[in-house]
């Protein structure tokens, strides 16, 4: 799937459930053998801010949400295109505990934010095409 700012690949099955601007998010089949139905959302913004402002962020972010959160970890991503962070956190709704991994990248340009989501009991069924989003994400030049 490409944007004007970043490609990505996504598994096959995959569709893509909106598209709007600089905001991309797509999703696992909807075949209804999910608890929560996995996904990622890519969105990309103008910005100067260094990484650890888009890091501590999205820590922010997860803790403030009205509903149960943790943020499980945080770690430096090294990636060609800027630099970036892994976020992972928790959260409940409707009694589902759903699974969190944003990656955010900071180009000196531009902010990159691919938030992928998946129920905690589904997680680990859709983490090699987790990774395989992110790790194949082609940050453009011009980003």
């Amino acid at each position: 799937m490409r944007t004007p700012l970043v490609d990505l690949v996504i598994p096959d099955g995959w569709q893509e459930v909106d598209a709007h601007g600089q905001v991309l998010a797509v999703a696992a089949p909807d075949d209804g053998a999910w608890t929560f139905r996995p996904n990622g959302v890519l969105s990309v913004r103008a910005s100067t801010e260094p990484i650890h402002v888009l890091g501590a962020r999205a820590i922010s972010e997860a803790r403030a949400l009205p509903v149960w959160s943790h943020v499980v970890a945080d770690q430096p991503w090294f990636l060609e295109g800027g630099e970036g962070r892994v976020v992972e956190s928790l959260y409940e709704t409707d009694g589902v505990c759903v699974s969190v991994t944003r990656y955010v990248i900071a180009t000196g340009c531009h902010a990159i934010d691919l938030t992928m989501s998946a129920s905690i009991r589904d997680r680990f069924l859709v983490e090699d095409q987790f990774d395989m989003i992110a790790g194949g994400m082609e940050v453009k030049d011009a980003a």
